[in-house]
This record gives C-alpha cells, structure tokens and sequence, in this order.
C-alpha cells in the first residue's frame, strides 16, 4: 500500500501552529549585474503598491532587477558630503548618514568650557573667568560669526558674609570684559577674586 501525505507535507507547511515552511531554489544574492537604471520617467510612472515603471507614457512595465535595486537601497543614497552639506533633496539619507549630517551641521564641544551650535543658527557658549584687580578680558571657546546677544555671569562665592557681583564691562564676539568686586557685611569691599561661571548666546 503506497504512503499518503498529508495536504500540510504536500505543500511544505510545517508544524502544529500553521506555520509555513515552503522550501525552494533560493534567487541570487548580491546586487545585480544589468547595465539599466532608474530614471525619473520610470518613478513618475509607478502606480502605487508595485514595482512598475514606464520608459513612456505608455502601459506599465517591470521594473529591471537594476532599477528595483537601486529603488530599495541602491541609486539615489546620498555620499557623505551630500548628507552633510544639506542642500541635495533629490537623495535619501540612511540612519548613519542623518547621525553624521546631525552632528557635521550642528558641532559642539563639551566640558567645563564649551559651545554648541544649535539647528536654528543660535550658538550656546559657557565656561568661567576669574576674578582679580580691575576689568578681566576673558574669551570665548569659538567665535560668534555674526553676534553677541547676551552674557550672564554668576558669581562662585567661596567665603561666607560677602557679596560678589561680577559685572560685564565690554564684550565683542570673541570675547568679553568683567569687573568682580565683594562687599562684606561690615561694610567694607573692592575687588574679588572669585571666579564665575558665564553663559553667552549669539549666532
């Protein structure tokens, strides 16, 4: 008596749960060969849902293997340089290359002294300057290309009953001057030696 199969093992699906195990020639791997490419025709002339492109206006045709290719991960990736410099809309951008474009357009650098550009153009810049006789020029870690807007200064006090002010005297883009001075509770003050932390913004 010859065997019989079940209509699961005929058509190769496997398990309890309907899982579907069909096995079969497996087609090439690698990117292929073929001279062809995608053309804007063949996009303007995909209908939706398919892997159909027309060299005319006439009917659809397939797509190359080429073409779907390139369509799924071939032509059209933006280099390096593109996705940095930002201005190329015609490209897309892998997760890597927007990470690299990221941090290309908006550098930084961070520490106790440091400054961060931010995607609107706005430059953020911090560190401290010490205090000390007279007016202290202190600069910035990069220069503002085009302006300063604002800098803020707060005193680091590290004796008890006084009262450091540090006042800005001057400024420019590369840097700024500051006054640190003291009162004491009795009465007396002049110039303090405390350093301050500062926060500047500009573009």
């Amino acid at each position: 008596m010859g065997s019989c199969r079940s209509i699961k093992e005929a058509n190769g699906i496997k398990g309890d749960k309907g899982e579907i195990g069909i096995t079969g020639p497996q087609g090439p791997t690698g990117a292929p060969t073929a001279t062809d490419s995608i053309t804007n025709t063949h996009l303007a002339n995909m209908p939706a849902g398919t892997l159909k492109g027309a060299t005319n206006a006439g009917d659809p045709q397939d797509l190359s293997a080429l073409q779907a290719w390139g369509l799924l991960g071939g032509a059209g990736k933006a280099t390096t340089a593109q996705a940095q410099a930002g201005t190329d809309d015609a490209q897309f951008m892998t997760a890597l290359k927007v990470a690299q474009a990221n941090v290309a357009q908006h550098p930084g650098a961070l520490g106790t002294t440091g400054w961060q550009k931010l995607p609107s153009g706005l430059i953020i810049q911090w560190g401290t300057v010490p205090g000390g006789e007279g007016a202290i020029w202190s600069m910035f870690p990069i220069k503002f290309p085009s302006a300063l807007m604002s800098v803020i200064t707060n005193p680091i006090i590290n004796r008890g009953g006084v009262l450091v002010s540090c006042l800005i005297a001057d400024w420019n883009v590369t840097g700024f001057a500051h006054i640190t001075t003291y009162t004491d509770t009795k009465g007396g003050g002049g110039f303090a030696g405390e350093h301050s932390f500062y926060i500047a913004l500009g573009y």
